[in-house]
């Protein structure tokens, strides 16, 4: 399985890594970019000069362009429209929780819990709930 993390702190970086494994076990592939970066690591996927990722990880809140903009930018590429994203926020707010909607699917939002179980708890929710072929996933998930 191979994850694209598009996070601009470290320290999630690792924690994100480190539950990923507790769901998924040390088997999956994860490219990591922070906001800008993303961006060209996409417009790579979208050339054909990178793998497209079974799934996106999108911190909404980075310092420059924000996770927004990089979810925008992902869904104008014609290889990724479709392509399963978590949006991971700390942020409670309103805009941010309904920022995926049907017409974005397939996406899923989720708060950043404050303690590493229930982190884990929303990924596996998160990642169960996805729409795309699941064959693989669920089977390591379940």
């Amino acid at each position: 399985m191979k994850i694209f993390l598009v996070e601009d702190n470290p320290g999630d970086v690792v924690l994100t890594r480190e539950a990923l494994k507790e769901i998924i076990g040390p088997t999956f592939q994860m490219e990591v970019a922070t906001d800008g970066a993303a961006l060209s690591q996409i417009d790579l996927i979208s050339e054909g000069k990178s793998q497209i990722p079974d799934v996106f990880f999108i911190d909404i809140n980075l310092p420059k362009r924000n996770g927004k903009e990089v979810f925008e930018h992902l869904r104008k590429k014609t290889v990724t429209q479709k392509s399963p994203v978590i949006l991971i926020s700390t942020s409670g707010r309103y805009e941010d929780r309904h920022f995926i909607n049907d017409e974005n699917k397939p996406g899923i939002y989720i708060e950043k819990p404050m303690n590493f179980a229930d982190f884990v708890h929303a990924l596996r929710g998160a990642l169960q709930k996805l729409e795309f072929n699941t064959t693989m996933l669920s089977s390591l998930i379940m």
